[in-house]
């Protein structure tokens, strides 16, 4: 999960939201980025995210009973090898290409669960495997995964109001067909330089949790907490000029 607090609320947005518009990024990207395999590539945006992850699969809560963000886990190697292992056995059901880019991913966040040994023989080196089934060279499987960590960055951005302001600018990344794209506050309109996507606009809505809490007593009162709680909708837009 996402954590964010305010004066008045905690927010909370499920992992599962944060890949939704993570794939809603990619489905609006320029037709250039969809020539190759791109249903595989919108899969495995959508799906780098599962249910396992949603309250950060092993500690909800932190010492003093508030929730834990994604992005401060309290796991073990032993536990985060378990979590991609139960990623991938379920993503190599629905295609070995989707599995492979999501493990891509995995690696570039967290290579430390791959090179420890702990992930199991058979969800290692899915990249090699699905290239040489797909028959993709490595430079077009590399363009793939760009697109995955493009759109993974950018809804990262949205949902942790990760902004530029002030006539500032935020570098996104490079992954997207090899160039730097930024993200820039022109007189309170977010830019977006190269443009990537179909037409002049993009607006995407994205629902959060509003918790009236700080801390809970334990992870069940949590639980029952974002099941009752009201559910936000926020928009945000991004323009080409």
């Amino acid at each position: 999960m996402i954590v964010a607090y305010d004066i008045n609320e905690t927010r909370v947005i499920t992992q599962t939201h944060h890949a939704h518009i993570a794939g809603f990024i990619g489905n609006h990207l320029k037709s250039e980025y969809k020539s190759l395999f791109f249903s595989e590539v919108i899969a495995a945006i959508f799906y780098h995210e599962t249910q396992e992850t949603d309250f950060n699969y092993t500690r909800q809560l932190n010492d003093l009973g508030q929730p834990v963000s994604f992005d401060k886990p309290e796991i073990t190697l032993e536990e985060q090898a378990e979590k991609t292992n139960k990623i991938l056995d379920k993503l190599k059901t629905r295609s070995l290409l989707v599995a492979a880019l999501v493990s891509t991913h995995l690696q570039f966040l967290s290579p430390q669960v791959f090179t420890s040994g702990l992930v199991s023989k058979s969800n290692s080196n899915l990249d090699r495997k699905a290239m040489r089934l797909y028959k993709i060279k490595k430079a077009d499987y590399d363009y793939l995964y760009g697109i995955v960590r493009f759109c993974d960055r950018l809804s990262l951005m949205i949902c942790q109001n990760e902004l530029p302001d002030a006539q500032r600018s935020f570098e996104i990344n490079n992954a997207l067909g090899n160039k730097i794209h930024q993200l820039k506050d022109k007189n309170g309109r977010l830019i977006i330089d190269p443009w990537p996507f179909v037409g002049t606009e993009l607006t995407i809505h994205y629902e959060y949790h509003k918790l009236k809490q700080r801390s809970f007593k334990n992870s069940e009162t949590f639980y029952k907490a974002v099941d009752e709680s009201r559910v936000g909708l926020e928009k945000i837009t991004f323009s080409k000029t």
